[in-house]
């Protein structure tokens, strides 16, 4: 059960929703008093009404001075209540869990019956990510604010070692919840943190590499290993003929250096000819940037980006691009999209960088233009001297594989996965 167990019954055959945000205040009030210590509210029928408020509230204060047992009796007889004995709510629904007022607007303070919300994990562009529990399970429950089908479960039947697998969809009448195993921190948490500071009078963020990825700098199998199971996650995925179409670091959790998949919220299969979800333009394949940029022009051949997509160009390779560009990730220091100054330290002296795809404004012709001037061979030599001039030389392919312009050139994530860079996995 919640951890709040207060709810309104509209009738007997309807769903039940929580009580409104003047009943949730009534009930904390009377759980002020001595009488909830024995006994707690289960449900509340019918007091939306301002008059039944007042009625309750002046009962309490006219009990208030009596024992708790008669204060039960008397208010046993209130047709608008059932009490329970020994069943005291938790008060989490008042905890503030650092939302935005916007936020707190959007997804109140509901929960999904059954599980408890522990902490805030993420949020996305229309959901929450809570760590909940459901007994002794803590599980990843996903919060979308609104009931809508949801993609997730439309490809839960895809599964891997380095997929977030779904264990459940539910929906209730404000929500969709998406109930999924815990798979770690995201990748971009796991590689650096960031914050603003001033730096020889300017505004700014210093990039600090987390304890974590100097390890992997020390031991660039571990790194290998990462990648391996990132590229592995994806071939499953594109061997189901399904494009994830929104890989990025914020989309993978790591856990013990095994990386997981999350978030299909904007994948299609092959076969679906809608328009296309929402995307992050810093490790967005060009093809797919350039139906968005120029759709005006494709909509007279098309009827949707999906049909452009898989018409104009075949199988998608658009999930191989976003690999590679998260790869650049790692190895560059910076996330793709920061279009500010970042300081980052390298062997001891502070470096200013940009994001490799980062454009102000998110002009997708310009993030186009950095695509195609894109120098792979001096990210690799300035940044990889933690590796061999092999595994450099090896990883230049594997990048150059990935990231190639044209996608009939790029290769597919199955055949990567063979590729040289990782015998030693």
């Amino acid at each position: 059960m919640m951890p709040i167990h207060y709810q309104r019954q509209l009738s007997q055959k309807s769903r039940r929703t929580p009580v409104s945000t003047n009943s949730m205040y009534l009930y904390h009030l009377l759980h002020y008093h001595t009488f909830i210590s024995h006994f707690h509210i289960d449900n509340i029928v019918g007091l939306d009404s301002l008059l039944h408020q007042r009625i309750i509230i002046d009962l309490v204060q006219k009990e208030s001075n009596q024992s708790p047992g008669i204060t039960v009796m008397k208010l046993q007889k209130h047709s608008s209540f059932t009490l329970k004995p020994n069943r005291l709510p938790s008060l989490k629904m008042l905890k503030d869990y650092g939302l935005t007022e916007e936020e707190k607007g959007t997804y109140g303070d509901r929960q999904l019956l059954g599980f408890d919300k522990l902490e805030l994990l993420g949020r996305g562009g229309f959901a929450l990510v809570w760590l909940a529990s459901k007994g002794n399970q803590k599980v990843a429950l996903k919060q979308i604010a609104k009931p809508q089908q949801s993609k997730e479960a439309k490809f839960s039947y895809i599964k891997s070692d380095n997929i977030v697998q779904i264990m459940g969809v539910e929906h209730s009448n404000k929500d969709t919840w998406i109930i999924q195993e815990l798979g770690g921190k995201p990748l971009s948490k796991v590689l650096y943190t960031m914050k603003g500071e001033f730096y020889k009078g300017e505004r700014v963020y210093a990039i600090s590499e987390t304890q974590q990825l100097l390890d992997m700098y020390e031991h660039p199998q571990k790194l290998i290993e990462l990648m391996h199971g990132i590229l592995n996650g994806i071939s499953c995925i594109n061997d189901k003929r399904v494009t994830h179409f929104d890989l990025k670091p914020d989309n993978i959790l790591v856990e013990n250096n095994i990386p997981k998949i999350i978030d299909f919220g904007s994948a299609f299969s092959n076969e679906d000819k809608d328009q296309f979800g929402m995307i992050t333009p810093e490790y967005m394949a060009p093809e797919a940037l350039d139906i968005m940029h120029n759709w005006t022009k494709y909509s007279n051949q098309y009827n949707s980006q999906i049909e452009a997509l898989t018409q104009m160009h075949g199988t998608p390779k658009i999930d191989v691009w976003s690999y590679g560009a998260i790869i650049l990730d790692i190895l560059h220091g910076v996330p793709n999209w920061l279009s500010y100054k970042g300081k980052i330290m390298r062997q001891g002296r502070p470096q200013i960088k940009y994001g490799l795809f980062a454009v102000k404004g998110r002009d997708l012709s310009k993030i186009i233009q950095k695509q195609q001037q894109l120098q792979l061979n001096s990210v690799v030599r300035q940044n990889c001297n933690y590796l061999s001039l092999v595994k450099q030389n090896q990883l230049l392919d594997l990048l150059k594989q990935c990231l190639a312009y044209d996608p009939a050139q790029r290769s597919e994530a199955k055949e990567l996965l063979k590729h040289e860079f990782f015998n030693q996995i």
